[in-house]
C-alpha cells in the first residue's frame, strides 16, 4: 500500500511540475510575438454618398383612342450620370454572414430621344420626336452578403423602387416644329435586383468603407394618354393617342460609406 501511495504521490508531483513549467513557458512568451487578431463588426448603421452611370431602356407602342395602332412598338434609350445618397443598417450573423436593410435616392441627368410614328390615319406629321428625362429614382430593400475576408463583403440586394420621367414635348420629325402634343410626366413603381462589394478603406478616418454596386430595375407597364394642346396638331384639347410605356434601367455606382459603430482594424 505504501508503495502504491508513493507512486501516486510521485505521479501527482510530476504532473503539477509539468503544468507549472508549461504555464511559465507561456507567460515568458514575448508580448510582441503574440498573435493579434483584428476585430471587425459589421453590425450597425451607416450613411454614404456616391456617383455612377445609368442607362434606361423604354419599350413603348402607340395607338389612337379607339385602339387603332399608330406605332407597333420599339425601344427608346436614355443614359447619363447620377449622384446617390444612401443609408441603412446591417446585422452580422453566423460569423461571416451579413444581412440588412438599405435605402437610397438617385439624382440624375439620364436623358435620350423619345419618338413614335403615325403614318395612318395621321396626315401630318407622320412622325413625332421628343426628349425624355429621368431626374430621380429611389429604392428601399434588403441585402444579404458573405464576408470573403474580415473587411471585404460581397452581397446581393433587392427591393422596391420608384422612378420619375419628365414630360415629353413632341416636335414634327420632318420639320422640327412644335406640335403641341405631349407625353405627360409619370412616376413608375417597380422592383430592383443587384449585387456589389464593400470594403474598409482604412487610413486617417476610421469607419470609412467603399461600396460598388450594379443594379437592374424593372418598372410597371402603363398606358399614358397623350393630349394635344394649343391646336397645333388639329386636335385642340382632345386625346390624340395612347402610349403604352414599359421602362427598365441599369445602373452602376460607387459610394463612400461611413459606419457609425466602426470597430474594424482594432486589436
Amino acid at each position: 500500500m505504501k508503495g502504491v501511495m508513493a507512486a501516486i504521490t510521485a505521479a501527482a508531483v510530476l504532473i503539477v511540475n509539468s503544468a507549472q513549467a508549461a504555464d511559465m513557458a507561456v507567460k515568458t512568451t514575448p508580448a510582441h510575438l503574440s498573435p493579434q487578431v483584428p476585430i471587425y463588426n459589421w453590425t450597425g448603421c451607416y450613411a454614404g454618398a456616391g456617383f455612377g452611370y445609368g442607362m434606361a431602356d423604354i419599350n413603348h407602342s402607340t395607338t389612337d383612342a379607339s385602339g387603332l395602332t399608330f406605332d407597333g412598338g420599339h425601344d427608346n434609350s436614355a443614359k447619363g450620370w447620377l449622384g446617390l445618397l444612401g443609408t441603412g443598417c446591417d446585422l452580422q450573423i453566423y460569423n461571416r454572414w451579413v444581412v440588412g436593410i438599405t435605402g437610397d435616392i438617385e439624382f440624375s441627368n439620364i436623358k435620350g430621344q423619345y419618338s413614335f410614328n403615325c403614318p395612318n390615319p395621321c396626315v401630318r406629321p407622320s412622325g413625332y420626336n421628343g426628349e425624355i428625362k429621368g431626374p430621380w429614382a429611389w429604392g428601399v430593400g434588403g441585402r444579404a452578403g458573405y464576408l470573403v475576408g474580415p473587411s471585404l463583403l460581397t452581397y446581393w440586394t433587392g427591393g422596391f423602387t420608384q422612378a420619375r420621367f419628365d414630360q415629353v414635348n413632341y416636335s414634327d420629325a420632318q420639320t422640327g416644329a412644335n406640335t403641341g402634343l405631349v407625353l405627360p410626366a409619370q412616376t413608375y413603381d417597380g422592383w430592383y435586383l443587384g449585387g456589389g462589394i464593400e470594403f474598409e478603406l482604412g487610413g486617417f478616418v476610421p469607419g470609412l468603407y467603399w461600396r460598388t454596386e450594379y443594379r437592374f430595375s424593372d418598372y410597371q407597364t402603363r398606358n399614358v394618354s397623350q393630349p394635344c394642346a394649343g391646336g397645333l396638331c388639329g386636335l385642340s384639347g382632345t386625346l390624340h393617342s395612347i402610349d403604352r410605356v414599359h421602362p427598365q434601367e441599369q445602373s452602376i455606382w460607387s459610394a463612400v460609406v461611413y459606419r457609425f459603430n466602426w470597430t474594424g482594424s482594432r486589436y
